[in-house]
């Protein structure tokens, strides 16, 4: 990949097909699982849908080795048996691959819709002891169909604009528009062409930790999360500043998201003493708008039983359930329908994604704790009624 500084490199595949094999075997009624290779040991990174295809992105590293002083084969593929792409990062001379011995180069988080894919790369010289000489972070978004030729990033950030030790996490592509959370300087960042800026941040209508992330289009929407304290839903894009969208005077706002055409949250009543569970969680909608003071809140439900975090699709939300089973609402008429996790997929709570017909999410083989996999589920079989 051109244009990597310090005379870092990452490899890209020409013949990316080689390096993943999109096969799906049964896991159940309405189950389909990613089949395992022997060759490498894996974990799912990321999902999306886009156009009702599934893209899913795998961090492979050579089984029984140590991926840092191998390589890492970052895959990019979906789910109709097509690998987009793969790289290859931390490559340079032998064993020279970790922090102590002088460089560090890593393929980060990806995300992708409208047929583009954003993804960063982090490269940066370490001293010998630990610590960084040189500190970037390289950010991407392009065509689907260029990731198999050398392509040149939007935007290098390099300190003071990203102060070393921060990474970027939570990477979302529009496609005009790439956002990520940027941890632990607690800021969203948001790239359109050459352009940059932050959203959020100390000193600012939004400064605490930024979580849960959702773009649509140009528009950016977070929680914005202050620990021990209050969790509310926070908006901005590439012309305005960060702005308080939603907060509740007596509860927190968790689980946001959105297809572009709703909205949906929950809201969350009485938190424990640690603040990880809440005695009473609602789940809200209403029709899609950036516009805060047009926004028209709807209840859907009073028992809500998912996690903090969603997917929406079509009047559809799906969340991770507490008994780790997977629970989809219909915004509707709030009637709940779950999946029952059997005995041989450990599960989630990663939505991977939420189609018109399928949920995907992450997954280990328990047989095997090294094989991530991916878990798609038929919302028409797989599911069943809630009383």
């Amino acid at each position: 990949m051109p244009s990597i500084p310090d005379g870092l490199e990452v490899l890209y595949a020409e013949n990316p097909g080689c390096l993943l094999n999109v096969e799906w075997v049964s896991c159940g009624i309405g189950c389909l699982r990613l089949i395992e290779d022997a060759r490498f040991q894996r974990a799912v990174d990321d999902g999306w849908s886009d156009n009702d295809l599934g893209f899913f992105s795998i961090v492979e590293g050579i089984k029984d080795r140590r991926a840092v002083h191998n390589g890492r084969i970052k895959v990019i593929a979906s789910t109709d048996g097509r690998v987009h792409a793969a790289f290859l990062d931390n490559v340079g001379g032998v064993g020279g691959h970790s922090l102590t011995d002088g460089f560090l180069v890593a393929v980060g988080r990806s995300g992708g819709n409208h047929g583009s894919v954003g993804f960063s790369i982090f490269a940066g010289r370490t001293d010998g002891h630990g610590g960084f000489v040189t500190f970037h972070h390289l950010i991407y978004q392009t065509p689907l169909a260029a990731l198999r030729s050398p392509i040149e990033p939007m935007v290098r950030l390099d300190p003071p604009d990203v102060p070393v030790g921060n990474g970027l996490q939570f990477v979302h592509a529009s496609a005009t528009t790439f956002t990520a959370e940027v941890q632990p300087l607690a800021k969203m960042l948001v790239v359109e062409g050459t352009r940059w800026r932050w959203l959020g941040g100390r000193g600012s209508a939004t400064p605490y930790v930024p979580q849960e992330s959702v773009l649509v289009g140009h528009q950016v929407f977070w929680l914005d999360w202050a620990e021990g304290s209050k969790v509310r839903i926070a908006h901005g894009n590439m012309e305005t500043d960060g702005e308080v969208f939603r907060e509740l005077p007596d509860g927190d706002i968790l689980g946001l998201a959105s297809d572009g055409q709703d909205l949906a949250w929950v809201q969350a009543y009485e938190p424990d003493v640690l603040g990880n569970s809440y005695a009473r969680m609602e789940l809200w909608t209403a029709p899609y708008t950036a516009d805060a003071a047009s926004l028209r809140p709807r209840l859907v439900t009073t028992h809500y039983h998912g996690n903090n975090g969603g997917v929406l699709r079509n009047h559809h939300y799906v969340s991770f359930g507490q008994e780790r089973d997977s629970l989809e609402y219909s915004l509707d008429d709030g009637s709940e329908r779950r999946w029952d996790n059997p005995v041989g997929a450990l599960v989630g709570p990663t939505v991977l994604w939420l189609g018109l017909d399928e949920v995907a999410y992450d997954g280990v083989l328990p047989s095997d704790p090294g094989q991530g996999t991916v878990v798609r589920l038929s919302i028409a079989d797989a599911y069943h009624a809630v009383p």
